[in-house]
């Protein structure tokens, strides 16, 4: 509380003397009510805090006589605090010659006197905010105090009161007890109905229908705006909102309906609440007709003082701004709407209402137009703000002398919230109350001559006006909100506004870049320049979009018209990219085409004769028809191996060939099944080292290569055989078996109990095949545990030698083996395995080589006629890429027998550069019968059609010259008589 001036003082000691014989002695405990007060208001037992509630801080003022009293609201976290009025310094900061002390306790004073409050929460005032006896001055008050809270209308509980409550003169704060509530305080819901409003009187009654599927949304400060559609009856429910706090109900009104009801309702929760929502469908006009039309046009501006403030981009005061930008308007109404009339309305205090000329119909409708802005132009400002009474004025004005043929436009400007309502007579009320009474009558206008509110708001929404407000007057009727931001834009809003009430329709909008494919063009999302826009439905015309993608087609008669954008390649729209519109009286329909820009990628499959993976000069395409796979877009594949995958948007795809022709293999990628590729399309692009593929927005050449000529093994002079089935993709016109000037006829396949296969070349000349899952023929070895060659059959019999084997480490390091050029003939044996390089027998000796592991052949191997060589080993033969020769060649490099117990594996270069291996002799693997194979990594790609990567040559000399140990017996039939 506030000291008694001096001046004040002194008037009140006079006026007493008059009546008493007695001096005033001011009692200590006047200073005392310079303290803060802050307390605390919870849930008895929980101590949740509660919200939205006024506490009332009693006491009976200096002479224990008089009633005077505060109130102040809770926060979100249940706190209240009354400030002192007296915690200023006493200086004259603006140089008016007047303490800011006391300006500034005058206006708080002032204004807290005035300003009527919901106390018990109910929607209605009940209370003054502030009240002091006499309500002339701020009189002192005396301990002890009380603080009470009136329980709010729906609540079953009741608040404590603290009472006795001393106040010191320390100047500090004094943090009170909590005030505690004892009573339920569950959660309330807030449900209602979204109803046709037929007959337009703003209540559901017998001719209303339900609105089915309108969109209700619940918004509260720090907390999710939730959002609901109505269900078949209409009906939508938030089941769970919270007692004490503010919240706003909204409806978006449907297209082609306007309200009948406030469309937000704005309330502090204290108990379940019903709103609903009344809405009319629109008057159409006949269609095709083109009526000259016109309007009664409001200019309602609020005066109140603040628009005395100056606009900081103008250097003017706002009320000035205001006042040249709605007399441009004026000119051009005159000029492109003569039949209309326009009234002036301001709008200020409500103190003498409707006697205030301050707030009052400045001129009534009117073709004057310079009576109109001469009366603008005159507008002074005052205090207070009362838009009840504009929106009260402006019906009065439509009902005296409004045209009901006319459209009804009003611009409503403010710079202020509402802060007093019709019955106020100039004292403040709570904002909610007042902006809840001005809505009520605006809807009245809405409801009798169809209204529709150009609201503007001068300043920053949230700070110096109610943003929200001012939305939902516009969305009354189809209206629109502006902004002026105190930016020099009020002359621009006010000439939009005249594009909106002049009586030819609009079809307006943008063409945008929908990056995130949400069909809203967001912040960051640009307009898409160069697009054509058509419009049919009476003379057929077309708009290119500007540099920001904006299109606009104006001069509409009433009529239905469909307005279509023409997609450009490598876009597709997100949107619909057509829209039938219905054109009314003038009405203005804003159609935004939304687009994503689509990516491609295109390749062939081609016949990779040399097996790069690279479609090389004069490598032809496939044929057919490709089976291609994306995992996303759309795919188009064609005759002559080609495919293209459109509508790509931007980001991974995988790519598959999904049709690999039979008797072709696939040479790049090699991975799979299916082979397939990764890449990135659109401003990340990538191929992600695909051969031969273009990276820019868009890929190029992503092929596939195939090729029908696999690698594949040749013997010549000598029969192959394998049990489980030849398998041998021989190329056109080559053979599996075949001769050589040492033989006249080739070898037999003997291909088990499986079917063979030689596809597309042949078995041999004469094609000779035994065995087959027909008539099968399995080879049985006399030894059940292997054949004459295995590691353990060859070790058991050289031990039955006059010469042991000779530990093959004492002629060479085993893991880097290199035979000495002179080497003796016998058996070498190694009980771990060899890695043994390039070597050349000397003639007439007999070697054989035991090896107990792996035998690695990193170098040729060469035995001449007059010897032989046996290499047996546990393991696996392994023979290192680097032996081998070009393809043409075909000189041995291997020479010998080769018997492995295991597999046979010949290692490649993985790529185009493989030698093909020539052996002459025989090659044996699975001796052990244990499981084994003949393992081919080669590929000699565009060599394959001709060369084997594998040649087999018989060398029959090796078993005569076999050592003895090795050979079967020998029975020689000699006739001795005749």
């Amino acid at each position: 509380m506030k000291l008694l001036s001096i001046k004040i003082l002194l008037h009140i000691f006079v006026t007493l003397l008059v009546f008493t014989a007695f001096s005033i002695t001011i009692p200590s405990q006047v200073e005392a009510v310079t303290q803060n007060v802050k307390g605390k208001v919870v849930t008895q037992g929980t101590n949740a805090p509660i919200a939205g509630v006024w506490v009332k801080w009693n006491d009976k003022g200096w002479d224990n006589n008089g009633v005077q009293w505060r109130y102040a609201k809770t926060n979100a976290d249940g706190e209240y605090y009354f400030e002192t009025w007296d915690n200023l310094e006493n200086s004259d900061g603006n140089q008016n010659g007047n303490d800011d002390n006391d300006e500034e306790w005058n206006q708080n004073r002032d204004e807290q006197l005035t300003k009527r409050i919901d106390t018990n929460l109910d929607g209605t005032t009940d209370d003054y905010m502030a009240y002091f006896y006499g309500q002339s001055s701020f009189d002192c008050s005396t301990n002890p105090h009380s603080f009470s809270i009136i329980t709010p209308v729906g609540w079953d509980g009741n608040f404590s009161t603290l009472s006795g409550v001393d106040l010191n003169n320390s100047g500090s704060t004094l943090t009170l007890q909590n005030i505690t509530y004892t009573g339920s305080t569950s959660r309330f819901a807030i449900t209602g109905n979204v109803f046709v409003d037929n007959n337009a009187n703003s209540k559901i009654d017998g001719s209303d229908t339900s609105f089915v599927n309108a969109t209700v949304k619940l918004i509260s400060s720090g907390s999710a705006t939730l959002q609901t559609q109505t269900d078949t009856s209409g009906n939508y429910s938030f089941p769970t909102t919270v007692t004490g706090r503010k919240y706003t109900v909204a409806v978006t009104v449907p297209p082609g309906y306007r309200s009948t009801t406030p469309n937000t309702n704005t309330f502090t929760l204290t108990a379940s609440r019903i709103v609903n929502f009344g809405v009319k469908q629109s008057t159409t006009g006949a269609a095709g007709v083109c009526t000259a039309g016109t309007a009664d046009i409001i200019i309602a501006i609020d005066n109140s003082d603040s628009m005395d403030n100056t606009d900081p981009t103008t250097g003017d005061s706002k009320i000035n701004v205001a006042k040249a930008a709605a007399n441009e308007f004026v000119d051009i109404i005159a000029t492109d709407l003569p039949s209309a009339k326009i009234g002036l309305i301001e709008f200020s205090s409500s103190a003498n209402f409707p006697d205030n000329p301050d707030t009052a119909i400045t001129v009534g409708l009117t073709n004057n137009f310079a009576q109109v802005k001469s009366a603008i132009s005159a507008i002074d400002t005052v205090n207070g703000t009362c838009h009840e009474c504009g929106a009260n004025l402006i019906n009065e004005e439509l009902k005296k002398n409004g045209n009901k043929n006319a459209q009804k436009k009003v611009i409503f400007m403010t710079d202020g919230v509402a802060n007093e309502i019709v019955t106020s007579n100039g004292r403040y009320v709570d904002d909610d109350i007042a902006e809840n009474a001005a809505m009520d009558e605006i809807i009245v206008g809405v409801n009798a001559y169809d209204t529709v509110y150009y609201s503007i708001g001068i300043g920053e929404g949230g700070k110096s006006f109610n943003e929200d407000f001012l939305k939902q007057i516009a969305a009354t009727n189809g209206g629109k909100y502006y902004n002026d931001p105190t930016d020099g834009t009020l002359s621009t809003i006010f000439r939009d506004i005249s594009t909106e009430i002049l009586p030819t329709g609009k079809i307006t909008g943008v063409v945008y870049n929908d990056k995130n494919t949400n069909l809203l063009k967001d912040t960051g999302e640009e307009g898409l320049a160069g697009w054509t826009v058509q419009l049919s439905g009476g003379a057929a015309r077309s708009k290119v979009t500007s540099v920001n993608g904006n299109y606009t087609f104006t001069g509409l008669c009433t009529n239905t018209y469909r307005v279509a954008q023409v997609v450009q390649p490598g876009w597709s729209a997100t949107t619909n990219s057509a829209y039938d519109i219905a054109i009314t009286d003038g009405n203005i329909s804003t159609i935004n085409f939304g687009n994503a820009q689509r990516y491609t990628i295109d390749g062939q499959v081609f016949i990779d004769e040399n097996g790069n993976g690279i479609k090389d000069a004069g490598e032809r395409n496939y044929a057919g028809t490709p089976g291609i796979a994306a995992s996303t877009g759309n795919v188009t594949t064609g005759p002559g191996g080609t495919y293209k995958i459109n509508n790509l948007s931007a980001g991974v795809v995988t790519v598959s060939y999904t049709s690999l022709p039979i008797g072709y293999f696939i040479s790049y990628p090699r991975n799979g099944p299916p082979p397939s590729f990764q890449v990135t399309v659109g401003p990340s692009c990538n191929t992600n080292g695909a051969q031969g593929a273009t990276c820019a927005l868009n890929i190029a050449n992503l092929n596939f290569g195939i090729n029908n000529s696999l690698p594949w093994i040749q013997s010549v002079c000598g029969n192959f055989r394998n049990d489980a089935g030849v398998t041998n993709p021989v190329p056109v016109g080559q053979s599996a078996l075949t001769t050589n000037t040492s033989c006249t006829s080739p070898g037999i396949v003997f291909t088990g109990s499986g079917t063979p296969l030689f596809t597309p070349g042949n078995a041999s000349s004469t094609n000779q095949v035994v065995g087959g899952s027909a008539y099968p023929e399995v080879y049985t070895p006399p030894n059940t545990g292997g054949i004459f060659s295995s590691y353990a059959y060859l070790s058991a019999k050289a031990q039955t030698t006059d010469t042991p084997p000779i530990n093959l480490s004492t002629v060479c390091t085993v893991s880097n083996c290199t035979l000495p050029v002179n080497l003796p003939q016998g058996v070498y044996q190694s009980n771990s395995s060899v890695l043994l390089n390039t070597h050349t027998f000397l003639p007439n000796r007999k070697y054989v080589f035991l090896i107990n592991g792996d035998l690695t052949l990193r170098g040729n191997i060469i035995t001449p006629v007059t010897s032989s060589s046996v290499f047996s080993a546990s393991g696996n033969i392994i023979v290192s890429s680097t032996v081998g020769s070009p393809a043409p060649v075909i000189i041995a490099n291997l020479s010998g027998i080769f018997s492995t117990d295991r597999s046979f594996i010949m290692q490649s270069n993985n790529n185009c550069s493989d030698l093909r291996l020539n052996v002459e002799g025989t090659l044996i693997v699975n001796a052990a019968r244990k499981g084994g194979s003949l393992q081919n990594n080669r590929d000699l790609c565009g060599n394959n059609a001709s060369t084997p990567a594998l040649q087999l040559t018989q060398r029959l000399d090796f078993v005569l010259n076999l050592p003895e140990f090795i050979r079967l017996q020998r029975t020689t039939l000699e006739e001795v008589a005749p």
